[in-house]
C-alpha cells in the first residue's frame, strides 16, 4: 500500500510505502522522481 500525500501547490510532500518489496519501492521512486524533478 502506498500514501502520497500532497501539499498545497499539489507536489509530493511526503510518500509512505507500506509492506513492499525493496525493489518494487526502487521502482515506483524511478517513476516518480522525473515527474518532481529528482534524480532517480
Amino acid at each position: 500500500m502506498d500514501y502520497i500525500l500532497l501539499d498545497a501547490d499539489v507536489k509530493i510532500a511526503e510518500v509512505t510505502t507500506f509492506w513492499r518489496p525493496l525493489l518494487s519501492a526502487v521502482e515506483l521512486q524511478g517513476h516518480l522522481a522525473p515527474l518532481v524533478g529528482m534524480r532517480p
